[in-house]
């Protein structure tokens, strides 16, 4: 199988301001490596090739999220490759390059590395080592300040994946899942064990693992499972190859998997129901996305839509930046 650094965020809208703001059911797709050098690509929620340079070649790569009609991502910085995340415009314009930095945060715990994973409305959610070498799940406003640090103990490695829904943050190693309040209330460091591997959403009051068999696997034989918040688990579904980064968005998964594109083989996006039934087994497949590892699903803004659409009528929106 192989080692993808690739991350997407689905957007369920954006009102701006400006004509470069992101528009309804945009796929943003980083594709690193890739033959033709770093690319953050951008599609439609039918697959269609929107942007192939929405964002510059060394904007970063990794996880990607995108709130307020920006984007951010992880980076590196200087000769050091020091880790930060960086934000910039949907229109592909440099905001900040080291919005946040690994080697600066400011509560002088973290040192080394700062990864985001996910995002809820206006935060953003990843993690980074404490001097003590614990990892921690830290909580960012999209200014870059840091808002909570969440100390995952008993654990000597970072997340595979982080998830914010429902008033709830979880995160998991691939094998277990800690689950915490979005306040930074613990509630268990090990709410799910067993696993082997594979992403993790929120969809209302469930939660969703995937679950990649061992190697060598056969074609469709792959779980995902569903356990309710409190850890209780509800059910599985298969037929996927080699399940990764799994989001919820509009009441259905959206799943990375292995496919082929050509008669090659690649990875795909597909969107299914919470029951496991395709919708699209392949929205995103093409030539340029060999490589698809991660990706981020935004949700769906209509609160604040409906927030900015009130302010307008005002007069008093402002553009964020």
């Amino acid at each position: 199988m192989k080692t993808h650094t690739v991350c997407t965020a689905l957007l369920a809208g954006c009102l701006a301001s400006s004509a470069a703001a992101a528009r309804a059911g945009e796929i943003y797709v980083v594709n690193n490596p890739n033959p033709v050098g770093t690319q953050i690509l951008e599609y439609d929620t039918a697959g269609n090739l929107i942007n192939p340079n929405a964002l510059p070649a060394d904007a970063g790569g990794g996880h990607i999220y995108v709130a307020g009609g920006n984007v951010f991502l992880n980076t590196s910085l200087g000769e050091e490759g020091i880790a930060a995340i960086a934000e910039y415009t949907t229109g592909g314009a440099l905001v900040n390059q080291g919005l946040i930095e690994a080697a600066t945060l400011s509560d002088g715990v973290q040192v080394g590395e700062v990864s985001l994973y996910a995002g809820s409305g206006s935060d953003l959610w990843g993690w980074g080592y404490g001097q003590n070498g614990v990892p921690y799940v830290y909580e960012w406003s999209t200014a870059g300040t840091l808002l909570q640090s969440l100390e995952w103990s008993g654990q000597s490695s970072g997340p595979y994946s982080i998830a914010v829904g429902d008033g709830y943050v979880v995160a998991t190693t691939g094998t277990s899942v800690a689950e915490w309040t979005t306040s930074g209330t613990l509630v268990s460091s090990s709410l799910i064990t067993g696993l082997t591997g594979g992403g993790i959403t929120i969809s209302g009051s469930d939660i969703f693992v995937t679950q990649p068999s061992p190697t060598p696997q056969t074609a469709g034989t792959a779980f995902v499972n569903e356990y309710t918040l409190s850890g209780t688990f509800v059910g599985s579904f298969s037929g996927l190859t080699y399940p990764g980064a799994i989001q919820a968005y509009d009441g259905n998964l959206y799943i990375e998997s292995a496919g082929t594109s050509g008669g090659h083989p690649t990875t795909v996006i597909g969107e299914y129901t919470t029951a496991g039934v395709p919708i699209n087994a392949a929205i995103v497949t093409d030539p340029y996305t060999e490589s698809i590892g991660a990706f981020y699903v935004v949700p769906e803004p209509s609160t604040w839509i409906l927030a900015a659409i009130g302010l307008a009528a005002l007069g008093v929106v402002r553009r964020r930046r």
